[in-house]
């Protein structure tokens, strides 16, 4: 894919080509938040566009080696080829504050206001706004330390959210 066409409340006009200077080769990913969309290149390089005032599309510098990409509501998450994850933007209910232990991380989705990642041995991990029982845990509002859903092991593949989770 070498274009990209996106519509909508803060970016470009339906159908109109975004304009995605600075990208080079082909594009692996797309990723659509509220106010912003990121994009995943083939070389491994997240470039994000639309509205930065959460500084959602403020890619970290040393951010190399991306092999996918999530947009939330206001803030973007990403998984390094070493599994690292790194999150970026708006973060006042914790959305973007990844648990210090966190194993390798093989699949993530960002919602609304809070973050769910898929571990490389298949736990749930979810962080964030708790306040629709999202974070699969039933005991907090907001669950910024993380919480890991229980799954069984290898179970979860994937996970998917805006304002609930599914994996």
């Amino acid at each position: 894919m070498k274009e990209v066409f996106t519509g909508g409340r803060g970016l470009a006009v339906f159908g109109e080509a975004l304009d995605t200077k600075g990208l080079s080769g082909h594009i692996r990913a797309v990723a659509s938040g509220a106010f912003h969309v990121c994009v995943l290149q083939e070389d491994g390089i997240v470039r994000c566009f639309g509205s930065n005032g959460c500084q959602q599309c403020s890619v970290p510098e040393d951010l190399r080696h991306v092999t996918m990409v999530a947009a939330g509501g206001q803030h973007t998450c990403a998984i390094t080829s070493a599994g690292g994850l790194v999150c970026f933007g708006e973060d006042h209910v914790g959305q973007c504050r990844v648990p210090p232990n966190i194993p390798a991380v093989r699949a993530v989705s960002a919602g609304t206001f809070h973050t769910c990642a898929v571990t490389v041995d298949g736990q749930l991990v979810c962080f964030g706004s708790n306040r629709f029982g999202q974070c699969v845990s039933p005991e907090a509002q907001f669950t910024q330390a993380g919480t890991v859903a229980a799954v069984e092991p290898e179970e979860s593949t994937h996970a998917s959210s805006s304002k609930a989770v599914c994996s």
